[in-house]
């Protein structure tokens, strides 16, 4: 008995990956059998699909139905759970949905508040050191 493997999942992804990476670039919205060829879009399939490869070679799958769970859970992941260095540190989802800029925006005026936190904690631990001295 042979089963065949449908993974619907994954072309969906995969195209959504690429209209991600395109918006953010602010590159014209393209389908990847467009622009499917040009060295940037492919190198970011192959990581992807790299990725996904790894992920499926990593446990023994013996029903499709477990195969296609962890596939989807890496989805979920990959998407809206991990971080992207070449995104600023942010996932797909909030460059997807248009959330981008206000995370950045936020963590620029924590990072700002922290650092005057900071700052001030140091100049009273000198003021104080100051006065022992004396």
């Amino acid at each position: 008995m042979q089963y065949r493997l449908r993974c619907p999942v994954i072309t969906v992804r995969v195209t959504y990956r690429a209209s991600v990476l395109a918006s953010w670039k602010n590159m014209a919205w393209f389908t990847p059998a467009a622009s499917i060829t040009t060295p940037q879009t492919q190198e970011k399939i192959e990581c992807w699909h790299r990725s996904t490869k790894s992920q499926i070679l990593l446990n023994n799958y013996y029903v499709s139905s477990e195969l296609e769970n962890n596939l989807q859970q890496f989805v979920r992941h990959y998407n809206h759970e991990r971080y992207h260095h070449s995104l600023d540190n942010l996932t797909l989802a909030h460059v997807y949905y248009g959330r981008g800029e206000a995370i950045l925006e936020q963590g620029e005026g924590i990072k700002l508040k922290t650092l005057a936190m900071r700052r001030r904690m140091h100049f009273d631990r000198q003021g104080r050191l100051g006065t022992q001295m004396r």
